[in-house]
């Protein structure tokens, strides 16, 4: 499926492909995330635990915290 953009210069067509390409990392991260999972250090206890959710329960405090990727262009 391929996205329409309608733009007005090129500004709007870089903010445009910047959220195409954040969108696609995310998307990609979280693929991640479900198959390999992340070391997350619990922000209630301070423990550390391997993630596979976006919403994942804390294994050692039994805390619910959520997952969020921030997208960072080097």
């Amino acid at each position: 499926m391929s996205s329409s953009f309608n733009f007005n210069g090129f500004s709007e067509i870089e903010k445009a492909l910047s959220k195409e390409i954040e969108k696609g990392a995310k998307e990609q991260a979280i693929d991640f995330l479900k198959t390999n999972g992340f070391d997350v250090i619990c922000p209630f206890c301070d423990k550390e635990f391997l993630a596979r959710t976006v919403h994942e329960t804390c294994p050692n405090c039994s805390k619910t915290i959520d997952i969020d990727f921030n997208v960072t262009q080097s």
